[in-house]
């Protein structure tokens, strides 16, 4: 097979076999031509360049390339909306737990409640050294469905715990699990789409997170009317999402393929369609080889100090809403089945601000970072309005906590940046554990920051998502004009993007994006 064929690619020109089509209007079919193999070195190349060459083909068929990404979108989008979902719910409720009487029921005392919260994040952090190397050696979906399985377990679990070890003990357990989840969704979105359709695919997938906070106090409020069972309705809860989140986990272990090789809803033809469409990625599909030199490349790499940065400052505030934006509501003044309720606006709010930032994004209306900058102005405004505004003024604290919540799409942006960006399968594995370490790091930090002492008002708290979000803005603006000035770079040195895709030597090789004279950071 002629990796010439696959490599005449490019964001601008997509070419399959001796078919172009320039806009995205004028996409019609994919010609799937692959000539006869000839040697080359396969010790670096991606899995898919190994499945082209086994199903090479001398006869030309025509696909429907809409047809194809139609049918993954019924597949893998949906799977990872619900695993996602299924493991931030249980996030959102601990927060209602909170104020369901859970504290009360175990006897934590002084800072205990923080200590739990964070020995999730904290077994999280250290789980991250290791995860990008495990999940560039397993069969991603069976791993990721397996997790998924035992994360359940553990949520009905906690359940059963009488005391404060017992809690941080389930908690550390969790934070194992927990790790694997955002970096392998991350991975498995990328090896589908290409740069241009990840983003909605993302945000469908996260929207999720908005979903949870609302079927979460749902949940709360429904549980804290149960009087008939013999014992604590935050129980009840959790047994019931822990089971939910064992289907889940079950069904996503048989489901889920472990890449489009593996995707059994698609044909040979389709699936070769599939890799040849994302080839313009640059960042390839899959490759279990660990690659010294690349761990060199994302140690010196810029743009990942950066982005890590942007996920410390953005979970920070995360942090602070996810585990207490609950209890900010109920010291205004709310019972604990009103707190419940009057948390669900946020959600929907985050959901929103969520598909509208993919669709700008998608539509290239607004370019990422001025999303990234503009939703954290949001947060900026919500947090600015709680920390001075009259806190008995409850009209104004809610629209604060509400309006903090179009912050949701950073995390988003940021996960979807870090696979469209970093090229380089153990490069990228580095870099998917960094975003996850940042985010670790972020919600260790943040509940720490609401401390009981400083209750109803929780001041500090307030004045650090001021600080975060505020810092968060800074960075992304100066990760923007790292990527402008490499890109600019590169085009006055290699000539513009157009030019040099078709002059790659090997569109399947494992090299990094510093390596790929065709490769353009999108921002």
């Amino acid at each position: 097979m002629r990796v010439s064929h696959i490599r005449k690619i490019s964001q601008n020109s997509r070419t399959f076999g001796s078919k172009s089509w320039g806009s995205w209007n004028r996409w019609r079919t994919v010609r799937t031509h692959i000539e006869g193999p000839v040697r080359v070195d396969t010790r670096q190349l991606d899995e898919a360049y190994d499945f082209l060459q086994k199903h090479a083909t001398t006869e030309n068929q025509v696909l429907d390339i809409r047809h194809v990404r139609r049918k993954i979108d019924r597949h893998i989008p949906v799977l990872l909306y619900f695993v996602y979902g299924i493991q931030f719910l249980d996030k959102f409720i601990f927060s209602y737990a909170v104020v369901m009487g859970m504290p009360e029921d175990l006897n934590l005392e002084g800072n205990q409640l923080n200590h739990a919260s964070a020995a999730l994040w904290e077994t999280y952090l250290g789980t991250t050294v290791l995860i990008g190397f495990v999940l560039n050696r397993v069969p991603i979906g069976k791993w990721l469905g397996g997790v998924l399985t035992v994360w359940g377990i553990l949520v009905t679990c906690t359940a059963a715990v009488q005391n404060f070890h017992g809690l941080v003990a389930l908690r550390v357990l969790m934070g194992v699990c927990d790790a694997t989840i955002p970096p392998a969704c991350m991975i498995i979105s990328s090896q589908y789409y290409r740069k241009d359709e990840q983003v909605m695919r993302y945000a469908g997938w996260y929207t999720s997170v908005g979903s949870a906070m609302i079927i979460g106090g749902l949940l709360s409020f429904g549980f804290q009317h149960l009087t008939t069972t013999s014992i604590e309705a935050w129980r009840v809860m959790y047994i019931v999402i822990g089971g939910i989140s064992i289907i889940v986990g079950v069904i996503t272990f048989i489901l889920l393929p472990d890449s489009p090789m593996q995707a059994s809803f698609l044909t040979d033809g389709e699936k070769s369609a599939v890799l040849k469409h994302v080839a313009v990625n640059g960042t390839g599909v899959t490759n279990r080889a660990w690659n010294g030199h690349q761990i060199v490349s994302a140690l010196r790499d810029p743009q990942l100090y950066l982005l890590t940065l942007s996920v410390i400052a953005v979970s920070v505030s995360a942090g602070i809403k996810t585990l207490y934006s609950t209890t900010l509501i109920r010291g205004f003044g709310y019972t604990s089945k009103e707190a419940a309720l009057l948390n669900m606006p946020g959600g929907a709010v985050g959901a929103t601000a969520v598909l509208i930032a993919g669709v700008c994004i998608h539509n290239h209306w607004i370019p990422r970072w001025a999303i990234f900058a503009s939703c954290n102005c949001c947060s900026i405004i919500g947090s600015a309005i709680m920390s001075f505004m009259p806190h008995t003024n409850r009209a104004a604290m809610l629209a604060g906590i509400y309006i903090g919540f179009a912050g949701m799409p950073t995390i988003m942006i940021s996960y979807q940046w870090t696979a469209a960006n970093v090229a380089g399968h153990t490069k990228r594995s580095i870099a998917v554990s960094l975003m996850s370490a940042g985010s670790a790091i972020g919600n260790i930090i943040g509940p720490y920051a609401v401390q009981q002492q400083d209750a109803p008002g929780f001041q500090p708290a307030r004045i650090t998502l001021l600080g975060t979000e505020a810092g968060s803005v800074v960075i992304v603006c100066c990760l923007a004009l790292y990527y402008m000035s490499v890109n600019n770079w590169r085009d006055k040195k290699y000539g513009r993007e157009e030019d040099v895709s078709v002059m790659e030597k090997d569109v399947w090789d494992n090299l990094t994006d510093e390596e790929r004279r065709g490769f353009r950071y999108v921002y």
